[in-house]
């Protein structure tokens, strides 16, 4: 017998708006220690205080050298397995970014133009337009609904019947609603467009999308623990079960406790959103597209336009989006989420790539007091820690306006602050996550009391100096 899921729970492939979290001014803090360290130390406070299940993280570095770490449990039954970076976790809607990384290297082996029409390609189907371009396909502007988040009938089938395998043309011909605009006339996230984009993958290779990707991006870039699931053999490869709160009661069990197979799940996201990896693959993969010529260059002027409306909290171009994130740093890469969750990105001025994967379906919402610390924080903190040890390394300090650091991010009552000047002096001012100033104090004896803070995360900003810190009971 299945247990559907909650409304909490339900399958979603779609751009959450990440701006509040990551739009804000780069720290210029000291660190002393090694990085190594400090991402341990990091991934590790952070894991300690958050409900989720279970992190899978790697940062690869300009030299190649790759940092890795995961925390939690891989499964719960039959055995409790610990969660290692070895352990495929479901990348969702990233998917995306390797279906239109295969379809442009066959735009840039001239197999394909960008100005093509899709009824090139494809047969003909209810509410999709053939005279869609391929470009307009895999930036978000052809109009085509989204089967997944404008469907609540579709969504309702694959709760109600978790072990159906689907067939992309059964989605496409029947589960597709009429068009959100004509095709270029504006911009609306829809997991349609890459189902396409596999279909036309098939029709060009005349071989499953998934080996075309493989041929064309896996094999190339030596991507050897990445899958499409459940299409592809999986082999030895452990694979981590997905936790979720089935129940709603704030606690999430491992999924086989409730007997809801993933299987048909995935099988629905096909080339939108069904690959599994590590966050090393993901890595690799971030570094191999944005980080050298794997294109010609007129093709990456393409893949890095923006496509998306100003206001809408990233930049959006052929499968690959750019989010608001610190000193408004570049950075390349896609998030996914198929109740397991990524996000990974390339950040080519620094010339490294990040990536965290989550085998948890539970999100971060400061307005509940959630504890559920997610993969977004998980990448802040990680991020914001290798910058510290960048910027201590390369940018002269001596005529910043104030230095300081916070003991642990990671608090309960007071926030202790270290540093070279004399940070009395300074009125200090906490805002949320959201950019909400909450508080403006000057330090006591270099300690703030956060006691009356509700748990979330928070920042910290002196004299143009921010740093983020997480409260917690």
């Amino acid at each position: 017998m299945f247990i559907s899921l909650s409304a909490s729970a339900q399958i979603k492939f779609k751009v959450p708006d990440l701006s509040a979290l990551y739009n804000r001014e780069a720290t210029s803090i000291r660190f002393n220690g090694k990085l190594t360290d400090a991402l341990d130390s990091v991934f590790n406070k952070v894991a300690e205080v958050s409900n989720i299940r279970g992190f899978s993280a790697a940062l690869t570095l300009p030299n190649g050298e790759v940092w890795k770490k995961a925390s939690g449990n891989a499964t719960d039954v039959p055995t409790l397995t610990a969660l290692t970076t070895d352990h495929l976790i479901g990348m969702g809607s990233v998917t995306k970014s390797f279906t239109a990384a295969a379809l442009l290297k066959l735009i840039d082996e001239g197999k394909a133009n960008l100005n093509d029409s899709i009824g090139k390609y494809l047969s003909t189907y209810k509410n999709i337009n053939p005279k869609i371009t391929i470009r307009q396909m895999l930036n978000h502007t052809s109009g085509v609904s989204d089967y997944l988040n404008e469907n609540e009938d579709f969504g309702n089938l694959i709760n109600t019947m978790p072990d159906s395998i689907w067939s992309v043309d059964t989605i496409l011909t029947y589960f597709v609603k009429p068009k959100n605009f004509n095709p270029g006339a504006s911009w609306s996230y829809s997991n349609t467009n890459y189902l396409l984009a596999g279909k036309i993958l098939e029709k060009i290779e005349q071989k499953p999308w998934y080996a075309v990707v493989r041929d064309k991006i896996s094999t190339p870039l030596g991507l050897n623990h990445t899958y499409a699931y459940p299409s592809e053999n999986l082999g030895n490869e452990p694979f981590s079960h997905v936790f979720l709160d089935a129940d709603e009661d704030g606690i999430s069990e491992d999924i086989n406790l409730v007997n809801f197979p993933i299987e048909g799940l995935f099988s629905a996201a096909s080339s939108a959103g069904n690959l599994v990896t590590t966050p090393e693959d993901l890595n690799k993969f971030m570094v191999g597209i944005h980080g050298g010529s794997f294109y010609a260059p007129a093709l990456y002027t393409e893949i890095y336009k923006n496509y998306a409306p100003s206001g809408a909290g990233l930049r959006y171009g052929l499968g690959f989006m750019s989010l608001s994130i610190t000193n408004n740093l570049k950075n390349y890469g896609h998030n996914g989420y198929i109740l397991h969750q990524a996000i990974s990105n390339y950040l080519p001025t620094k010339k490294i790539a990040l990536t965290v994967l989550q085998n948890d379906a539970s999100e971060y919402d400061p307005s509940v007091g959630s504890k559920s610390f997610d993969l977004y924080i998980m990448y802040l903190e990680l991020l914001e820690t290798y910058l510290k040890n960048e910027i201590s390394s390369t940018v002269e300090m001596v005529n910043a306006k104030v230095h300081f650091d916070i003991k642990s991010n990671i608090v309960s009552s007071s926030l202790e602050l270290v540093g070279d000047n004399n940070l009395t002096s300074g009125l200090f001012t906490i805002t949320n996550q959201n950019g909400h100033t909450i508080r403006t104090t000057a330090s006591d004896h270099n300690h703030i009391d956060v006691s009356n803070l509700p748990d979330g995360l928070y920042f910290i900003t002196c004299k143009n100096t921010t740093y983020p810190f997480v409260k917690v009971d």
